[in-house]
């Protein structure tokens, strides 16, 4: 069995090969000296190199907790923070992403790399699958013939629910023998509980805990017979008498494929987990594979479970804000967090801040400089919208007078100017209205 530490140098020695093709990926010295860099330049009044304003357009500095990050710069319509990592933590940081979404692939482990880091590509996580063992068992578990299979799906919440039993017989924990499965088809969340028999009254109990959260669906469907899917009905009805639902038809073997594909990746996620924890205590492991499973992007959907019934993704805790591990450690109170979190905010905002400051000023001397050669003022001169600097069109708006219709009529004739006169003019007009 290859250890962790085997898998770590095989991902670093094929990174290697390919490391001359990104310019992105430096180690944590590299990764001081342009924040030593930058530091110094914004500081430094005098002419800058070629460099500097590189380092200043594309990068900034952003301290949590008293350790200077390297981020990508901010811009005016994405606040977010995407933080550069270092080459000797691209293992780490890529093995947490891929073990949180249960061994993954790699289209959802991109969709979460790309909303926090700036340098982790899309080859460096193949990579990562590449030598990953859990990953290589469940490839090898699930056969080179595969069946084409046709997504269910729901156009409402609560319409159609799936139950499953799958048998765990043959491996019991304690009490526990069987598996339930139940997956609304329309947001594809799953709820994954221990039975400890295919008894119709203990999956009603069961389900009643779901549906009196979320509601019931109008449709149970169910692939263990219509006998059977009829009796849980029936104890569901005794158990809550104002509730009525009824039992789906049988699925077309297309569909029927992806339940099926549904229940299997639950089994070869929860195998995975027993393995890696040393564990035979499935029962427990279910909870963290269901945690796994609604996090974890949905191609049918286009976006995680959790996202699709929450409309926002789930927070692990204070592991999941930018605040480094090192400075987590050593947090003991509600003090000392908030201390933290409003020197973060308040960073945050003076970035966005200067980087509006800095936009605005880039707009106003292009603006003069195209004014200053006499390019055509009717040629359409684009620019992406900023808080600062909403409609250019009103600057035009300044440059006239405001009449109305009467007083157009009766307005003298003014004598004409050159070009060069106008666009000073509409410069000194800008200046006017911004400064």
């Amino acid at each position: 069995m290859e250890s962790i530490d085997q898998h770590k140098e095989s991902f670093y020695a094929e990174i290697e090969k390919i490391k001359s093709e990104s310019r992105k990926i430096y180690t944590k010295e590299e990764i001081q000296a342009k924040i030593k860099l930058i530091s110094e330049s914004k500081n430094n009044q005098s002419t800058k190199l070629a460099t500097e304003y590189y380092h200043l357009r594309n990068f900034q500095i952003f301290e949590i907790g008293g350790i200077n990050r390297l981020i990508r710069k901010m811009n005016e319509n994405d606040h977010e923070i995407y933080i550069v990592v270092a080459f000797e933590d691209l293992f780490d940081e890529i093995r947490a992403v891929h073990l949180n979404c249960g061994h993954g692939g790699v289209n959802k482990m991109v969709k979460i790399c790309n909303k926090k880091f700036d340098n982790i590509h899309q080859k460096f996580l193949s990579i990562d699958n590449q030598f990953c063992h859990g990953c290589q068992l469940k490839s090898c578990k699930s056969g080179s013939k595969k069946v084409v299979v046709k997504p269910i799906i729901s156009d409402y919440l609560m319409n159609r629910g799936q139950l499953d039993l799958v048998d765990f017989q043959s491996m019991p924990d304690w009490i526990w023998k069987w598996l339930m499965h139940y997956q609304d088809h329309h947001n594809k969340l799953s709820h994954l509980n221990p039975l400890t028999s295919k008894c119709a009254r203990e999956v009603a109990l069961r389900r009643i805990d779901i549906f009196t959260l979320f509601g019931p669906p109008y449709i149970l469907q169910m692939d263990n017979g219509r006998e059977f899917v009829a009796e849980v009905i029936k104890e569901l009805k005794l158990i809550w008498p104002k509730m009525t639902i009824v039992h789906g038809k049988p699925r077309h073997p297309q569909s029927q494929g992806s339940v099926e594909r549904a229940n299997a990746d639950v089994k070869d996620m929860l195998r995975l987990w027993m393995r890696e924890n040393q564990s035979t205590n499935w029962a427990l492991g279910l909870k963290f594979v269901q945690l796994q499973k609604n996090t974890s992007y949905h191609s049918t959907i286009g976006c995680t479970p959790y996202f699709a019934t929450f409309r926002r993704e789930i927070k692990f805790g204070l592991e999941s804000s930018l605040i480094p591990k090192e400075i987590l450690l050593k947090l003991t109170t509600e003090e000392e967090l908030q201390q933290t979190l409003q020197k973060q905010n308040k960073q945050t905002q003076e970035k966005i801040f200067e980087n509006n400051q800095v936009y605005f000023l880039t707009f106003l001397f292009k603006r003069i400089e195209r004014l200053l050669i006499g390019e055509d003022e009717n040629e359409e001169y684009l620019c992406p919208q900023s808080p600062l600097f909403e409609n250019d069109s009103i600057l035009e708006k300044r440059s006239r007078l405001e009449l109305s219709d009467e007083e157009e009529d009766v307005l003298e004739p003014q004598p004409k100017i050159g070009k060069f006169e106008q666009n000073a003019i509409k410069i000194a007009d800008i200046l006017e209205f911004k400064l």
